[in-house]
């Protein structure tokens, strides 16, 4: 079971789980030194991001790193094609499935979200704040118009001979799931390309500044854009291109090698791009797990001196409760 693959995607997959955690408790704690609605949208997102983590152990990972015999294979071999599962199982595909969707959603939901921030910053906050509720349920129900036919059916597990593993399948047709899958992938991140050059455009052209720190979490909305465009071209490719005349070519090879590493990147990726991008965010984060080396300078700016006496109360209060 313990392949090398399985132990690499263990070994970023673990710290970026136990990152996302820390910088979830984090933003909560230090709410009101961040934009309040793309703060919302990222605990949103952290949430649908850890019950697509967990529920891959169950569809993908440890099927995939299980052999015919290995000591895991009696999880698989009792939910064959010939012996085929309803609940829960079907539920774990239908969650897989269905939160492909909700990634794509929530990645162009981040990137709108800085768009009318660019367009309309002083009156973003109070719309979003006003219909976020509603945007909650939306994604929610999303997915369930294509993906509500795996819930209802069969769901079984597949022994892949050529590669020694296991893969989940079910009894509806995967070619009509996955010709609904790809042109929304496809007009997602169309849709979202085109607000990202909007905003980076409208900010190159703006007379007025804005503060550094809303600037900062653009830049993660795009570099969260281009993690999805290569999540959808790779998926593509292996839908698309990837057959049996040429499963071997060397491109083929490397659309199917990188295919849970891409998928991977849209689930964990999204708190390294949070702290690499937002020094607000890194200061913050520094000020609550590591104190003694958090670095508190003098600012030239208002926002900046405004998190500096924010944060030089938090630390205070922060060392006042240890005593």
């Amino acid at each position: 079971m313990f392949t090398f693959k399985f132990g690499t995607t263990l070994l970023y997959s673990i710290p970026s789980m136990i990152l996302y955690l820390m910088t979830f408790i984090m933003v909560k704690k230090f709410a009101k030194d961040f934009s309040s609605t793309f703060l919302k949208v990222y605990m949103l997102f952290f949430v649908f991001n850890n019950i697509t983590f967990f529920n891959s152990f169950i569809t993908v990972r440890i099927p995939q790193n299980t052999c015919k015999d290995c000591i895991m294979s009696f999880l698989f071999k009792g939910h064959t094609a010939q012996n085929p599962s309803w609940f829960p199982l079907n539920f774990f595909y239908f969650i897989h499935f269905s939160m492909a969707y909700v990634q794509f959603f929530m990645i162009f939901l981040t990137s709108m979200n800085r768009f009318t921030m660019i367009f309309w910053s002083s009156t973003y906050e109070k719309a979003w704040n006003r219909v976020f509720k509603y945007i909650v349920v939306f994604v929610i129900i999303l997915p369930i118009p294509f993906t509500w036919t795996i819930l209802v059916s069969s769901t079984y597990y597949i022994h892949t001979e050529s590669l020694d593993c296991y893969t989940i399948s079910t009894s509806v047709n995967r070619e009509f799931l996955y010709n609904q899958l790809l042109p929304y992938f496809a007009i997602v991140t169309i849709t979202t390309a085109i607000i990202n050059i909007a905003s980076f455009y409208r900010l190159s052209c703006m007379t007025y500044k804005i503060s550094v720190a809303e600037r900062n979490l653009l830049f993660v909305s795009g570099s969260l854009f281009l993690v999805q465009l290569v999540a959808d071209v790779n998926t593509t490719i292996n839908r698309l291109v990837v057959n049996d005349n040429n499963k071997n070519s060397l491109w083929s090879q490397i659309a199917v090698t990188l295919l849970p590493y891409v998928s991977d990147g849209l689930t964990l990726i999204h708190p390294w791009l949070f702290l690499a991008f937002s020094t607000k965010a890194r200061r913050c984060f520094m000020l609550m797990y590591f104190p003694k080396h958090a670095k508190i300078g003098n600012a030239t700016t208002n926002n900046s001196t405004h998190f500096v006496s924010i944060t030089r109360r938090s630390q205070a209060q922060f060392n006042t409760s240890k005593l």
